[in-house]
């Protein structure tokens, strides 16, 4: 017997109890053809996992469901055809999900509780019942326990009588983090005890307007050692740069009163792509192309593909683990948002303020991250290194805007 669930099993499974025509499943590597239900489960094959949903009359009637995994997708499958047509009811979810947002807001990966004593206050403030751990040993079935021995320190936990897995340290500090460590990682995003503590408001200072301008751009371009094959008009700074070619190229013009546009010519019709309000957010989108594409990320990677209901897409993300993620260049970045579904349209890797996104850009004396929200600037931090900007940014983004995109 494999490990595994497969969907060949499965399908044996569901025959061997009667099963035949309330489910549906299109799959190339197994040899299912394409065949439609009016009311059942469907389940497709696509290049990057399964796909599940089901439909009455004709309708589809519960959300699409994405599984990376094809055992995930056969329990999902025997579940909805043995078990239940809809999903359970679910008391109280709103009211978990305003303890699991708040858990997050509180970033509980950035704490550093190097004491028995500072683990105590961390757990306190986090509302973490008192039934979840035990900071002086003990085999209390579930717990995760902190226990002090003559020769060092343990973390453990008791399950079904037996103590597992056991890891020793010889120090107090390094014990500590262990234990939040598996706390955070395995129990704090489902432990429904008190509510966390309220945070106070975070300071968001405003930025005085210090847009990118085209020179500067053509400057980055040139430090970089790379020219987007765009051609440019601007009289105010001077700049002649003709395209590629008279056919299938793009043009950035500047026009009268400060503004910009994108023209796009192919087989003699000229077409405008982008419009700008402002020469900063042209000169942005001027090179944040290099630094973008990698970030354009498949709808089949949002948390609303996993997860009915906000609280189980906010557990779906907080499961994913992305404080462990350390991304320190423009690739790693862009690659890092797209594998944890961050919406394109959330954040801008190019700078400017033309919408309301996170965004960090490279500008001649520094790296900047910082917030646009109604097109100003807000919390803008300034580094010296890529790296360094790029860390700042992947914390921004996990401890503020993922939990902003499901609390909406």
């Amino acid at each position: 017997m494999t490990a595994d669930l497969t969907v060949p099993a499965t399908v044996a499974l569901l025959r061997q109890l009667g099963h035949t025509d309330d489910y549906a499943i299109w799959s190339e590597t197994h040899g299912l053809p394409l065949r439609q239900l009016d009311t059942g489960w469907q389940v497709t094959e696509t290049g990057s996992g399964w796909l599940l949903y089901r439909s009455e009359r004709g309708e589809r009637v519960t959300p699409y469901r994405c599984f990376n995994l094809e055992s995930q997708l056969c329990a999902e499958l025997l579940a909805g055809v043995l078990g239940r047509t809809t999903a359970p009811p679910r008391p109280a979810t709103e009211a978990a999900f305003d303890t699991l947002l708040a858990r997050w807001r509180h970033a509980p990966w950035r704490l550093r509780p190097a004491t028995r004593g500072q683990l105590a206050e961390a757990l306190a403030q986090l509302g973490v019942p008192a039934s979840a751990y035990s900071l002086y040993g003990g085999a209390f079935e579930g717990r995760l326990c902190l226990e002090q021995r003559l020769e060092g320190w343990r973390v453990h936990r008791v399950r079904s009588g037996r103590t597992e897995p056991i890891t020793g340290w010889t120090t107090e500090p390094t014990a500590c983090a262990e234990f939040w460590r598996r706390l955070v990682d395995e129990d704090l995003p489902t432990l429904l005890g008190a509510d966390p503590l309220p945070l106070p408001a975070a300071a968001e200072p405003e930025s005085p307007p210090d847009d990118l301008s085209l020179p500067e751009a053509l400057a980055i371009e040139a430090r970089n050692g790379w020219t987007k094959p765009i051609g440019i008009e601007s009289p105010t700074h001077g700049v002649h740069r003709p395209g590629p070619g008279f056919d299938d190229v793009a043009h950035l013009h500047e026009l009268p009163k400060g503004h910009w546009e994108l023209r796009y010519t192919e087989r003699g019709q000229t077409s405008v792509q982008a419009s700008y309000q402002r020469e900063g957010d042209a000169a942005a989108d001027l090179i944040a192309p290099y630094l973008s594409t990698p970030g354009i990320a498949s709808p089949d990677r949002h948390a609303s593909r996993f997860a009915p209901t906000r609280y189980e897409q906010l557990l779906h993300h907080w499961r994913q683990l992305p404080w462990h993620t350390n991304p320190t260049t423009p690739q790693d970045l862009a690659i890092a948002l797209r594998d944890h579904g961050f919406p394109y349209d959330s954040y801008t890797l190019g700078g400017g303020r033309g919408s309301d996104t996170l965004r960090i850009a490279e500008r001649l004396d520094s790296w900047r991250v910082y917030q646009v929200r109604a097109g100003r600037v807000r919390g803008e931090t300034r580094h010296a290194t890529s790296a360094e900007a790029h860390a700042e940014f992947w914390r921004r983004a996990v401890d503020r805007l993922l939990p902003e995109l499901i609390a909406r």
